[in-house]
């Protein structure tokens, strides 16, 4: 890790997102032609053109600087659409890519790190940053107790999400050995996920 990366301390990193959130990042994407933030999955495609347009894949950045918006604005698209994301900045930080968004919810909690997806993204295109977004919203609605998808099934045990997809995952059960409808290890064809992977990149259209 380049003494750039490990420039800043837990303090020093939470007001540099303090920064970016009272308008530093307004100003900082401002400068792409983004006059205005309003953090959905459409701005975050857009940003993405913008990186593919201005930075083409390979591109090496100038300095940690460039990655920054980027890395702030993939965080903050995460927090205003999934309930439960926010900021989290550990006290043993060794600089801004330890910086990661939690996610707690009434289901289960999970972690993501939106400036170490942003510098994969440099050198790595062929994961979407939206259909990130996506997926975690998907992980996000599921959750890993049985009662609580059962309670959501129908009656073969087909569960629908807000992508407008269904999924039906199975389990066996403890006592009687059958397998029930609801449950996880989702058996799909690789039609179905191909399926499934072109309504999440098309944006469920």
């Amino acid at each position: 890790m380049s003494n750039q990366e490990k420039g800043l301390n837990a303090s020093e990193l939470r007001d540099l997102l303090k920064h970016l959130k009272d308008g530093g990042i307004q100003t900082m994407l401002g400068a792409f032609g983004f006059a205005h933030l309003n953090y959905t999955k459409k701005q975050l495609e857009a940003i993405e053109d913008k990186i593919n347009d201005q930075y083409p894949e390979g591109h090496k950045p100038k300095s940690l600087a460039t990655l920054i918006p980027f890395g702030f604005f993939l965080g903050e698209c995460i927090i205003k659409n999934v309930p439960g994301a926010h900021w989290h900045v550990p006290e043993d930080v060794e600089g801004i890519f330890d910086i990661s968004v939690k996610i707690t919810s009434d289901k289960h909690g999970s972690e993501v790190y939106p400036f170490r997806r942003i510098q994969k993204y440099w050198f790595d295109r062929s994961d979407k940053l939206s259909v990130m977004l996506q997926m975690i919203e998907f992980m996000n609605e599921m959750s890993l107790d049985i009662g609580y998808q059962e309670k959501r099934a129908e009656a073969e045990g087909w569960i629908q999400t807000n992508f407008g997809i269904k999924f039906r995952m199975h389990i066996k059960d403890k006592n009687s050995g059958h397998t029930k409808g609801v449950g996880h290890n989702v058996k799909l064809s690789e039609e179905e996920e191909k399926k499934i992977m072109k309504k999440i990149e098309d944006g469920h259209k």
